[in-house]
């Protein structure tokens, strides 16, 4: 098994060392296992990047506090799918939505591929 890289590791107050999947979905930390194998990649953070998969070091795709999937796809998509109605603006204050950034809330397209598509266009810019 490949050895997952992260961006921190540290112990809690209590001591104990951080589990990278602690309170994920399983859908999301079977992304964090496939993209962390990718060059450039990495799982982790403080913050608002706490559970965010990244590229050099840029978000790409990641849990909110409320647990729901986001990610950062170019503008003609992010159109795309709110269109379709498959996502939602992501506002992580509301009435603020932030551009390009999506809160996927259908099944379809999976996360998988949606993940795939903002790791290439955040790792273009």
């Amino acid at each position: 098994m490949a050895r997952l890289r992260t961006t921190k590791r540290s112990k809690s107050s209590s001591g104990r060392v951080w589990n990278a999947f602690a309170g994920l979905t399983p859908e999301f930390a079977e992304l964090i296992t496939t993209f962390t194998r990718m060059p450039r990649v990495t799982y982790g953070g403080r913050g608002f990047g706490a559970r965010a998969l990244r590229v050099d070091g840029r978000i790409f795709a990641m849990l909110d506090t409320k647990g729901r999937f986001v990610v950062k796809v170019p503008r003609a998509r992010a159109d795309e799918l709110l269109t379709r109605g498959q996502a939602v603006p992501f506002e992580p204050v509301p009435g603020r939505p932030m551009r390009e950034w999506l809160v996927v809330t259908g099944r379809r397209p999976s996360w998988s591929t949606l993940a795939r598509e903002a790791y290439e266009y955040v790792g273009s810019l």
